[in-house]
Formats: structure tokens, sequence, C-alpha cells
């Protein structure tokens, strides 16, 4: 169930956004990274690989138990192909903090407690920012594992109503949003952005108050809709991605439109 969460007063948000055209993969150095059915054959063989399968099924097992902390775990991708994990540091109401990232952590995977959303938040976005750029310092002057230009990134974000991926479509894009966001004079806007197209239409579309006017499905229908718009709007450089599991229990993802 999605909680109304919304208290930023909407303003001019017009000098976070680059443009409101979506990206084009073809734009992009390698155009078969950039393609859909790439990235969705990437997230199927990486979520159903036999050291990371468990891992997401144990936050699967520890949403069904309706916490109200949340908890995560990140994923380093060893020479040999195999992936070790790395327990998240501290975790609440709310938010999971990690260590600072080396340069072959490549996943990070968190769960979200009682009544937190089913898509991505403003603060994921954040996390994921913040992770993409450890990487990226970790990288710098290491002799690690070659990150193609950003393919193995992943962020799973795990819920009792859903599992979402995001992942980077335009690494540059993805980059610049890590100035953006932690540029003091920028990172209100950011805030701003996202309350305005994401939050702020669905308070005014499903609450009176505190009173839910809306059925919980619609509700998430239209967070996903404006959290996927957001991300095409102010080029992010970030797909977003749900999965299901087949009758054989592994997870079948798909790029949302």
């Amino acid at each position: 169930m999605l909680s109304q969460k919304s208290n930023v007063v909407a303003d001019s948000v017009q000098d976070f956004y680059v443009n409101l055209d979506k990206v084009e993969y073809l734009e992009a150095v390698d155009s078969s990274f950039h393609s859909y059915t790439f990235l969705v054959n990437r997230l199927n063989q990486l979520t159903n690989h036999p050291d990371v399968k468990p891992e997401m099924e144990a936050l699967e097992a520890y949403v069904d138990g309706n916490p109200v902390n949340e908890d995560g775990v990140e994923l380093q991708l060893e020479s040999d192909g195999s992936y070790t994990s790395v327990p998240r540091v501290s975790t609440g109401n709310g938010f999971t903090s990690f260590a600072t990232a080396s340069a072959n952590t490549v996943v990070q995977i968190h769960a979200h407690g009682v009544g937190d959303y089913d898509y991505p938040s403003d603060g994921d976005l954040v996390l994921l920012s913040e992770f993409l750029n450890q990487v990226k310092e970790a990288n710098t002057n290491s002799n690690g594992i070659v990150l193609n230009n950003g393919q193995n990134i992943t962020a799973i974000m795990i819920s009792d109503g859903n599992i979402v991926a995001l992942r980077i479509g335009n690494l540059s894009q993805l980059e610049n949003l890590y100035d953006r966001i932690f540029n003091q004079n920028l990172h209100d806007f950011f805030l701003r952005a996202y309350n305005s197209r994401v939050i702020e239409p669905i308070d005014e579309e499903c609450f009176a108050g505190t009173n839910q006017l809306c059925a919980d499905l619609i509700l998430e229908e239209k967070y996903k809709n404006n959290f996927d718009k957001f991300l095409d709007d102010v080029n992010l450089g970030i797909d977003l991605f749900t999965a299901t599991k087949d009758s054989d229990g592994n997870y079948v993802w798909n790029c949302v439109d």
C-alpha cells in the first residue's frame, strides 16, 4: 500500500530539467547495450544467478513478515563470475545504509517496510546516484572488474506489492544526476521536481486530507506511471523494470514503457 508522503510545496522546477524528450538509446556508444531486450535479458540472468536469487528471496520472505524497518544487501561480482554478499550497515523505518561500495560492487538490493512505496522514492534515486558515484570513484585507480559502462550496475527494490529494478540507460546522464542532486543549489530543485511530478498529482487525485479516495491498485498504478514519466522527462539516464515469477519460480523482468 502506498502512503501519503507529500510535504514539499510545489515551486518552479524547470531549472532542474534537461529537456522533456525521452532519451534515444541509439545515441549511446554501444547501441546493443541500450536496448530493452538486452537489459531485460541481463536482469533475468542476474536475478536467477545461484548467488543472487537466494538473497532476493530472503528479502521477499523478510517483507512477507510485515516489517517496520527496511533491510538490504549489496553484491560484489568476483572474477570467477560468482557474487559475494555484503550486508547493509544499518537500517530503520524508511532507510537502509550501506558501506562505501568497492570497485566490484555491482548490485544493491533493499526491501521496503510496511506502508512504504511499492516503487522507488526520491530517496531511492539519491541512493542509486550515491552508489554509482562510489563505484565510479573506486574504479578510478583500480584493476578491479570492468563495469562495462555501467551495464552491471543494478538497484533492486522489494516491497509487499512489487519487485522493481533501476538500471542505467545512459551512464553520462546518471553521473550528471549525482552532480545535480548533491549540488547545494540544485538539490531542492530535484526534490521539488520529484514531488511536483510524482507525488502531488496523486495527493490531488487520491487523497482528501488523510482520507484515501483511490483503491490501492489504482494508487499504485498512478505512482508507477508518474514515476516512469518523471524518469523520462528529467532524463535521469535510468530505466524502470518490474519482475514477476514464472511457474518454475524464476524471476521474469519487463521494462516499464
